[in-house]
């Protein structure tokens, strides 16, 4: 008979010993301790699942309405998946803490230009570029694959995916290909094509 708060530690010893899944399991456990939910939303997003990481982050702010990190958390998830929801959960969190008021502002400021047009695939790739201005790379790497599902031959959006995917470590070449097939044109797509072989040892 493990308490809730016992499942809660038990989770963050898993999760120190590299046992995600375990961990995962006893924070499941552990609900509907705050904490618990915010360590499955981390947990969430570490795995690529961004749908139940925004879900256990709204849960968590509807115990913890005061949390800029949970705030600014969602807002981050939201930028990525969902741009038009995203600007009030990241206002709510530099007003419970000033201090994350320039990273907001880089966010804001694309968004709102994003906005400017009804594009939607160029909403995503404004929103993706600004995750990766943060180092929020997977995040970034998600707007970016919905900048494309909204239209495939999006040049430039599959430029930013290899880059995206380049800075998690991954190869990104096949994503630079569709780049260059699509839009060779693109003084974007050539830049970034530009870093890519300057990282493959190709200077030339």
């Amino acid at each position: 008979a493990i308490s809730e708060l016992g499942w809660l530690y038990l989770g963050m010893v898993y999760q120190k010993r590299g046992e995600l899944l375990p961990a995962m399991k006893a924070w499941e456990e552990a609900l509907p301790l705050a904490e618990a939910y915010s360590n499955l939303a981390s947990a969430e997003r570490s795995i690529g699942d961004f749908v139940e990481a925004i879900e256990y982050w709204r849960t968590y702010i509807t115990l913890e309405p005061e949390n800029a990190t949970a705030h600014y958390s969602l807002g981050l998830l939201l930028t990525a998946t969902s741009p038009e929801l995203a600007l009030p959960e990241l206002m709510q969190a530099i007003k419970l803490d000033p201090d994350l008021d320039i990273t907001v502002q880089t966010l804001r400021t694309a968004l709102n230009s994003a906005f400017l047009s009804d594009d939607r695939a160029y909403q995503f790739l404004l929103s993706g570029r600004a995750l990766g201005a943060l180092g929020e790379w997977d995040l970034a790497v998600e707007a970016f694959r919905n900048a494309i599902a909204g239209r495939f031959n999006y040049a430039e959006a599959w430029a930013w995916l290899g880059e995206a995917e380049q800075q998690q470590g991954q190869d990104g070449n096949f994503e630079i290909e569709q780049a260059l097939t699509f839009g060779p044109e693109s003084a974007m797509v050539q830049g970034l094509n530009g870093l890519y072989l300057q990282r493959q040892g190709e200077p030339d």
